[in-house]
């Protein structure tokens, strides 16, 4: 059996790899991820059902989504990112999405203009486009990248690591679609996705120097804080055992 990896290490850039590593860091932070990521499909479901409204729906949900839920669902990407890099979940960092706002709306807007084109002409540039583009909010809220360049540099990096990255999507949507039967399903399914294309991203790019210096005081405090856990339970079985062997002294 092979010894857990520690939290921050860089997977390979495979399929098993990044899937593998993405489960992890979902069993190691389930609960903040799962409130955040449950948080951010409400609010997306809500953007969705506009849809419905009796007059002037189809615009509203489109507005919705485009201007609120979207650069929310791409932030929890960048969390999902975080997490994988420092082993920590922070929900500061969707506050990230701030500065970088007109740029994630920008780029949504691209994606969602693009991607029925492509899958219009044949199924294949419509799927290849989609697996190229996962790395765009990453680029974005970590690099700065403007929402036309990050496309440009996903599609970019996709290069490289296009198999994988069909791979993953493929079984993240099959996840997604199995999971999709309850919302108790659904909500980790997405989660084990996000963070395994973040685990792909972590594995074929470097942050940059201000994030590197953030991951490393990160795992640092997550080392010295597991540190200091082993030590306590330690000093609880010295305790347990200390009493144990009073009480059979005291009998005999």
């Amino acid at each position: 059996m092979s010894e857990p990896k520690p939290k921050g290490h860089i997977p390979e850039p495979t399929i098993r790899a990044s899937l593998t590593n993405g489960f992890q860091v979902l069993l190691d932070d389930a609960a903040p991820l799962v409130v955040m990521a449950f948080g951010v499909f409400v609010i997306g479901t809500v953007a969705r059902s506009l849809y419905f409204l009796p007059t002037q729906g189809e615009a509203v949900s489109a507005l919705a989504y485009l201007l609120f839920a979207g650069p929310i669902e791409l932030g929890m990407s960048f969390v999902c990112l975080r997490a994988v890099r420092s082993g920590r979940v922070n929900f500061d960092h969707m506050l990230s999405i701030l500065p970088q706002y007109g740029a994630l709306v920008f780029a949504n807007a691209l994606m969602l203009a693009i991607l029925p084109g492509a899958a219009a002409l044949l199924i294949v540039p419509g799927i290849l486009f989609f697996c190229a583009t996962r790395f765009v909010p990453f680029l974005i809220l970590e690099d700065e990248l403007g929402g036309a360049e990050a496309i440009i540099e996903s599609i970019k990096l996709s290069r490289d690591c296009i198999w994988p990255l069909l791979g993953i999507n493929a079984i993240g949507l099959a996840a997604t679609a199995i999971g999709g039967i309850s919302i108790l399903g659904l909500i980790p399914a997405l989660l084990w996705w996000n963070l395994s294309l973040a685990s792909l991203y972590h594995s074929v790019v470097r942050p940059p120097t201000a994030w590197q210096i953030e991951d490393e005081e990160e795992l640092e405090a997550g080392r010295l804080e597991a540190e200091r856990e082993a030590a306590e339970e330690e000093a609880e079985i010295a305790a347990m055992e200390a009493l144990e062997r009073g009480e059979t002294e005291e009998r005999e």
